[in-house]
């Protein structure tokens, strides 16, 4: 196979430059491969594609890689980085990245991803993002599927060793801000755990921080009338005498909607 050099100068390419795309063609055909790059030097880039124009001089991308085709079932690019050095399938770096749009998923805002690396904004260092009506949308703006029943490490991990929080949902829309289901009789929906000496803070907070929220803290719903809606494993710290008179303080809880006062004791 021929290998094609192409150099753009400021009067584009040369017609032997087309030549010799034009050779490859006639020598294998009209399925061969048009550009076929193989490195035998230890230097240097395999392929180099290179801009340096100010936006006054551009109107398009730098590289454009179009599938035009509907009924082709094959990929459009595919990356095959077989190093195991630590070397990146896709490496996007550069000392101007701010807040740019490094992936998009379709033509008017299916999803997007972000990268943003200015420390005063609020989308982080890497955005998802979708602008569509629920009439356009049928799925999760982002899905982690982990499909082998047999793997028994987790489908996300977070590690926080920073001040800030593990994982903040700010819901502004008329939605569940968080969504936890569980279908498997051996598994928990939720587990809350911590290990601290001294600790500062408690293991869960709840709070309606607004007068006339109108709402309670917490609802539970236990269809089962056989058990509790409560199991408090700890210590038991034995019989405490009861009152006839009137209680120190009382907190109000909701039973099927119906609110009841819970006398409280002074130990």
């Amino acid at each position: 196979m021929t290998d094609v050099n192409l150099v753009s100068g400021a009067s584009g390419f040369l017609e032997a430059d087309f030549n010799q795309i034009k050779d490859i063609i006639q020598d294998g055909g009209v399925n061969a491969i048009l550009t076929s790059i193989n490195q035998t030097t230890t230097t240097g880039n395999a392929l180099s594609v290179t801009r340096d124009l100010a936006l006054a001089s551009t109107d398009s991308s730098v590289v454009e890689i179009t599938q035009d085709n509907a009924g082709d079932d094959q990929n459009a690019l595919t990356i095959q980085q077989d190093s195991t050095s630590g070397g990146r399938a896709l490496d996007v770096t550069g000392d101007n990245l701010r807040t740019q749009e490094l992936v998009r998923f379709g033509d008017s805002g299916e999803a997007a991803i972000f990268c943003n690396a200015e420390t005063a904004s609020s989308q982080g260092s890497n955005w998802f993002y979708r602008d569509k009506t629920s009439d356009n949308t049928s799925s999760a703006l982002v899905f982690i599927q982990q499909n082998n029943a047999s793997d028994d490490q987790p489908a996300l991990s977070i590690q926080q060793a920073g001040s800030g929080k593990g994982v903040t949902i700010n819901s502004t829309g008329a939605a569940t801000a968080l969504d936890v289901r569980c279908t498997h009789a051996d598994s928990r929906a939720a587990f809350f755990y911590k290990n601290t000496d001294a600790a500062t803070y408690e293991v869960v907070s709840m709070q309606q921080d607004h007068l006339t929220g109108a709402i309670p803290v917490l609802t539970l719903r236990q269809d089962d009338v056989s058990e509790g809606f409560i199991n408090f494993d700890g210590t038991d710290t034995g019989s405490v005498a009861t009152s006839t008179g009137n209680s120190d303080a009382s907190v109000t809880v909701e039973v099927n909607g119906t609110k009841y006062k819970m006398p409280l004791f002074a130990v």
